[in-house]
């Protein structure tokens, strides 16, 4: 025999007066009853209509609707439910299962009354299930189909009324949720739950009414919960009494105040930045479509909680108000590195009604979302191909023809074939001992600036052999330059506009100047005009049809710090720090006005037009790009991730190419903008820090954060992830799946690197001091401490640090290595500090190794200690008792040691310069120097596996060295 499933069904609607219906009175002639001392309050315009229970047979799908007492203590409308005036006020029909396994059913909801007085407005069938997945910020908790809980697949919006938590509410708790005697199972447990709508179906049906008589059917699709199948169901609707009678016309014989104070419907578009929300972090912005009889000033600013994605809740940006419904955008990030898979995050819309609304009325719009979370797919590899003699800061980016220039404030003038833009070279340099700025291309003549020199002038006509031009004495520091054939104008860091005569360039010479309001961070002629992006206080508008006697127009002050800008139609965007792209217009050059602002992820710091789009570069966040025609509607259409910082952007035939200061060139393929990514990087020698190795990984630390680089094939690495800290990530040891890592505010940070392609932050360990190296010994790790000395904590589960002891040195404690209970700390002028660390809690100093001059670092080997100082030399120490160290001998080296990492039988020695001393110490007695690799850049952290020494260079960025 099939047991048959009841499914308690709660019917509200929100006509106070039809409680006290009689049951044998004509439904379209009957009068209202005098109820006022029973019904709800105009305030909350809500009430409890009636309880039915659904019975489904499992087998046949055969539903009953079964009328349901109410308790005792609730109003008594048992007359009008069970035997009129209406019978079949609810129905449910054409129950089946889907292939996917869901539950699909129509449930229909008949008017019981003619008159229509009667009218309901945003009537809403709400489905109630048990719920598990919360939402922390609004003390919320709804249900999740992937926990096993029954859940509305197709919920067009959600509510709190009516749940569990209101039992009692209200008159009589006709206001609340109310359990039916037949009701079968627990009440369920979600305290915010999904509904559909029934209006009626009229073209004249503007305000989501429920006409008087009027039959409505929706389809639900409901996800069955495991177990038994139990959901409450409620139908909620507003009315108030008309403002005019007899009611002819629903739409204005009810006063505005019929329909739902609260937001009536929330829709929301997502956004994918690039590949979207994915386990590496990625973003997405969502365009929230708020719908309110009132507008956008009768609620507060849209919310959004995703506490699988980041922590606490994010406030929407107001975009624009479209008469029927005000558009919101919010950035969402996945910041906690959330895994692949579906979450859920919470739209919340606040009404000002609910301040006076009855607590158990929540007058809040509510959208629940699924947002997916993908796996991150790598778009590029980087390849070092630049000499690795080169250590730059890049100060501006030009594309010329074929031909890319850079300028460095510490390393000239570099130009680059980009003939190709899958494969990309360097060709040359020019410049020695110079401070290169700005640079810019016309013809065959390339115009730099020199902070110190002035206005350089190079005749590429020959690139093998160029003839140089000056330099021209420029006063203060001058920064950006634009030139045609006739005149340079030059932007100055001390706040002025500099116009040159190079025609002909040897006779180059100054022939106006005009002061700015500020600043000059960048500038592009347009037309007879110089449009300057002048830092804080915006953009320039400079008049140079006489070159002579340049005057300024006006000065546009956009919402930040103007950095960069480009120009078209007497259209002129910059980017703005912290905000994005702002659009102006200067037909009329003396009184500029506003046009557009489009917020972009990150840090806008330079952009470029072509075609009808702008090409943002954003900082950490890539290249965004911007749809700009037409202007008013300007949004972002794509994007394209880079590794490092995309500071200085150009955009050319397809291409997006733009250089940072730690990973040189990158080269993004744009064209369709949807699919944009970058398709080569030219590796520049960046600052990293520390390197640790293993099974085929490398984990970098350096002054941006952490990274894991693919490193199964040494001569072809690449990296796989990289996390952006708040300060720069400084030493690194691991063990067990954990990195722990000490960053540049004395904090550390625990990774999880298992598998390192999905490697995340697990914990931060908020030190109150600053610890600087870590060295791992069991389950345990040794900290030197500059204020502490020497720290201990325990290794938790998992990947957990715990305090478990310290003790003070009588130095500056900066190296540390350890093993078998024993820690050897380097302290400055005080020489080597051995330490028994066994208990943590009673750990105290047994020995001291007198070094001279100042200890930098040290490692052990078995029984045998190397040491570093800075009087030239390495010394080696028997540490076969810890308790009792003795020297074996030292060695002299031309360069000041730094760090030594002991493997292979020798010792590795890095210095302040630009050499590694390669070191046999076996034996120690006849300690030899065998090699010096020239590393062109300062070692400051070393791993070594399988005969390559893998190096992390604070100039040099990340090297592979084939040591046999």
């Amino acid at each position: 025999m099939a047991r048959r499933l009841s499914l308690p069904i709660i019917l509200v609607i929100s006509i106070g007066f039809l409680v006290g219906c009689n049951q044998s009175a004509d439904p379209v002639t009957q009068q209202v009853p005098d109820i006022t001392d029973r019904s709800p309050t105009i305030e909350s315009n809500r009430s409890l209509w009636g309880y039915y229970d659904i019975e489904i047979d499992p087998e046949t799908l055969e539903a009953t609707v079964i009328p349901s007492r109410l308790a005792t203590d609730h109003w008594n409308t048992l007359g009008w439910l069970e035997s009129g005036p209406c019978y079949t006020c609810l129905g449910v029909s054409n129950v089946a299962v889907t292939p996917e396994g869901t539950l699909t059913l129509d449930v229909t909801v008949t008017h019981p009354f003619g008159n229509p007085t009667f009218t309901g407005f945003d009537v809403r069938g709400i489905a109630m299930f048990d719920g598990s997945v919360t939402f922390p910020d609004a003390w919320l908790r709804v249900p999740d189909r992937r926990n096993g809980e029954g859940e509305l697949v197709s919920a067009q919006g959600y509510t709190t009324l009516y749940n569990p938590a209101t039992t009692g509410m209200g008159p009589g708790g006709l206001q609340g949720y109310i359990q039916g005697n037949f009701a079968s199972g627990e009440v369920p447990t979600a305290t915010l739950n999904g509904f559909m709508r029934f209006i009626s179906d009229d073209p004249s049906n503007t305000r989501n009414a429920f006409y008087a008589g009027d039959e409505v059917t929706m389809n639900y699709e409901i996800d069955m919960p495991d177990g038994d199948l139990v959901l409450g169901y409620a139908i909620d609707a507003c009315w108030t009494p008309p403002v005019t009678t007899p009611v002819t016309d629903p739409m204005t014989d009810f006063g505005p105040e019929a329909n739902c104070p609260e937001p009536w419907k929330i829709n929301v578009s997502p956004h994918p930045v690039g590949q979207g929300l994915n386990d590496q972090g990625g973003q997405l912005i969502l365009e929230l479509f708020v719908f309110d009889y009132d507008g956008d000033a009768s609620y507060a600013t849209p919310g959004l909680e995703c506490p699988d994605l980041f922590h606490g809740s994010r406030l929407a940006v107001f975009d624009s108000d479209n008469g029927a419904y005000s558009t919101f955008n919010i950035t969402i990030n996945n910041d906690l590195l959330a895994p692949v898979g579906e979450y859920k995050c919470l739209v919340t819309v606040r009404d000002f009604a609910g301040s006076t609304s009855p607590e158990w009325i929540d007058m809040t719009a509510y959208k629940v979302l699924n947002l997916e979370v993908v796996e991150w797919e790598p778009d590029f590899n980087i390849v070092d191909v630049t000499p690795d003699w080169l250590n730059w800061a890049p100060s501006d980016f030009l594309k010329h023809g074929d031909t890319g220039y850079i300028t460095s404030v510490m390393n000239g003038l570099h130009i680059f074939d980009l003939s190709d833009p899958n494969n990309p070279f360097w060709v040359r340099k020019y410049g020695e001992d110079c401070f290169y700025n700005g640079v810019f291309a016309e013809c065959s003549f390339v115009y730099v600036t020199d902070l110190m020199e002035g206005l350089i002038i190079y005749d590429m006509f020959d690139p093998e052999d160029p003839i140089v031009y000056g330099p021209f004495a420029i006063a203060d520091y001058p920064g950006r330059v634009h030139a045609n054939s006739n005149y340079a104008y030059v932007g100055n860091l001390a706040g002025r506009l500099d116009i040159f005569d190079i025609n002909p360039p040897e006779s180059t010479h100054l022939v106006g100047s005009e002061p700015t309001t500020a600043s000059v961070q960048n500038l592009e002629k347009h037309d007879n005009y110089i449009v300057a992006a002048v830092g804080d206080d915006g953009i320039d508008i400079i008049n140079v049809t006489d070159p002579v006697n340049p005057a300024l127009e006006s000065n546009f002050v956009t919402v930040g710090m103007a950095r960069d800008v480009t120009c078209w139609d007497f259209f002129a965007a910059t980017a703005v720090s912290g905000f994005g792209m702002q659009v102006i217009d200067f037909l009329i050059p003396g009184a500029p006005v506003p046009v557009v602002t489009v917020d972009t992820p990150g840090d806008a710091q330079s952009l470029d037009y072509s075609f009808g789009h702008v090409y943002v570069g954003a900082g950490h966040d890539g290249i965004q790009i911007i749809d700009v025609d037409p202007l008013i509607m300007a949004n972002i259409v794509g994007d394209a991730a880079i590794k490092g910082t995309a500071s200085f952007i150009e955009y050319y035939d397809g291409y997006v190419y733009t250089a940072d200061d730690a990973l040189g060139l990158h080269v993004a393929d744009v064209d369709p903008f949807d699919d944009a990514h970058e398709v080569t990087s030219l590796l520049t020698p960046g600052f990293a820090m520390d390197v640790y190795v293993d099974d085929g990984y490398a984990f970098l630390t350096n002054l941006e954060g952490f990274f894991v680089l693919d490193v199964h094939d040494p001569q072809n690495t690449f990296i796989v992830k990289a996390i952006i800290t708040p300060y720069y990530s400084y030493k690194i040891d691991a063990a067990d799946g954990f990195a722990y890592v000490t960053d540049g505010y004395g904090d550390i940070f625990i990774y999880d690197i298992d598998p390192p392609g999905l490697t995340h932050i697990s914990d931060i360990l908020f030190s109150p001091s600053l610890p600087q190296e870590l060295a791992i010994d069991g389950d345990r790790v040794y900290a030197s401490d500059q204020v502490v000395g020497m720290a201990i904590y325990d290794i938790g589960p998992p990947g957990t640090l715990t305090l478990a002891g310290s003790v003070p040195t009588p130095g500056i404690a900066d190296g540390i290595c350890g093993a078998d209970g024993y820690a050897y700390v380097a302290d400055g002028v005080q020489g080597v500090q051995v330490i028994d660390c066994d208990p943590p809690g009673s750990a105290s100093i047994v020995d001291f190794m007198s070094i001279p001059g100042i200890v930098g670092d040290v490692d052990i080997a078995g029984d045998y200690a190397c040491i570093t100082s800075d009087d030239m030399r390495m010394y080696i120490y028997d540490i076969s008792d810890p308790t009792n160290c003795s020297e074996i001998t030292y060695i002299e080296l031309v360069e000041e040691p730094r760090f030594v990492y002991i493997q292979y039988g020798h010792a590795f020695v890095t210095t302040l310069s630009d050499e590694i001393y390669v070191i046999d110490i076996d034996p120690p007695e006849d300690v030899l120097l065998v090699d010096t690799i020239n590393l062109r850049g300062f070692a400051f952290g070393m791993e070594f596996v399988d005969g390559y020494a893998y190096v992390g260079g604070y100039i040099g960025g990340f090297r592979v060295l084939d040591l046999w």
